[in-house]
């Protein structure tokens, strides 16, 4: 998919334009194309287009369907909009496609032990990368500062 549209966060946005990019992240993370969701939910795909850029309001019944599909409630595509503000977007393409890839093992057990690997790991990546940010930023400034 070479689509990359992604919006950037923290800006004023429409709750269309929210909406509509939670949409594209669930499309993306699944690796669907425009036209494989758009025909799962009765539209075309130039219309979907134009949900997912904001450009036309989503008529309830439609973002039902594509909760349904994607195995979330209707509430997921309104978390985080705060009147004209978007707020830090929660989940990313990649995060989608963890949850995708777990939601297809089946045993309960297995997903939990998975699980349980996965968020240490996590973890020590946002320590690391949050520590060696840090340690570059101190010692610009020790720098500045001679």
């Amino acid at each position: 998919m070479s689509e990359k549209r992604y919006k950037s966060r923290n800006r004023n946005i429409t709750l269309e334009q929210h909406i509509g990019n939670r949409v594209f992240l669930f499309r993306h993370g699944r690796e669907l194309s425009l036209e494989q969701l758009a025909s799962v939910v009765g539209i075309s795909y130039q219309q979907l287009t134009k949900y997912e850029k904001g450009e036309n309001r989503i008529a309830a019944s439609t973002l039902y369907q594509i909760a349904q599909y994607f195995g979330v409630s209707v509430d997921f595509f309104y978390q985080g909009y705060n009147g004209n503000k978007s707020s830090q977007i929660d989940t990313t393409i990649e995060g989608v496609k963890v949850m995708s890839a777990l939601d297809k093992i089946r045993d309960e057990k297995s997903r939990k032990k998975i699980l349980s690997h996965i968020i240490p790991i996590i973890k020590a990546f946002e320590v690391y990368f949050v520590g060696h940010i840090l340690n570059k930023q101190c010692k610009k400034m020790l720098e500045e500062r001679d």
